[in-house]
């Protein structure tokens, strides 16, 4: 029995030094290693998608964030544009507060001022205009400011800028 347990491995030994066998062998080492590189590929392909996925999200995150940053900006010019136009209307309120207000007094004094001159010049009467109330012409600067009812000013164009107060004369002369 131990001749024949000799000779078992003696064949078995010379099987495997066959080509055949050496081939088979060379065989299932290289399928080995073609598993394991298409298990790498596999993990390589996946890593490569979840990358890709990433960076979509974070794509769509900048796109996001872009968008918000033009609402706000939007909303901060909206603002601002409204505060601009407060101060244009309260500038609009005064200015008809000064012309409505001021403008008689001012009339008024430039009609004193007159009349005064006149009698230092020694013309002894009034002009006829001194005497008269002030006149406003409404319809100045072709209609573009025009009155209602209750004596407000409506400007149909751009505010007028306020012009200077006109300089009096030297009375002691």
């Amino acid at each position: 029995v131990r001749q024949i347990e000799s000779e078992m491995d003696q064949l078995r030994e010379q099987h495997r030094k066959t080509p055949e066998v050496i081939l088979m062998h060379q065989m299932a080492e290289l399928k080995g290693h073609l598993a394991d590189s298409e298990r790498r590929i596999e993990a390589m392909k996946a890593e490569k998608n979840q990358v890709t996925a990433e960076k979509e999200r974070f794509r769509s995150n900048v796109h996001k964030l872009a968008r918000a940053l033009r609402q706000e900006r939007e909303k901060a010019m909206a603002k601002r544009e409204s505060n601009n136009q407060q101060v244009r209307l309260s500038y609009d309120e005064h200015e008809k507060s000064f012309v409505l207000g001021g403008g008689q007094d001012e009339i008024q004094r430039i009609l004193t001022d007159l009349n005064k001159l006149s009698q230092i010049k020694g013309q002894g009467c009034q002009s006829p205009m001194a005497s008269a109330p002030p006149v406003i012409n409404h319809h100045v600067c072709n209609n573009q400011h025009r009155t209602s009812g209750n004596g407000v000013i409506h400007n149909n164009n751009a505010p007028p800028m306020p012009s200077p107060p006109p300089s009096r004369p030297n009375l002691s002369a």
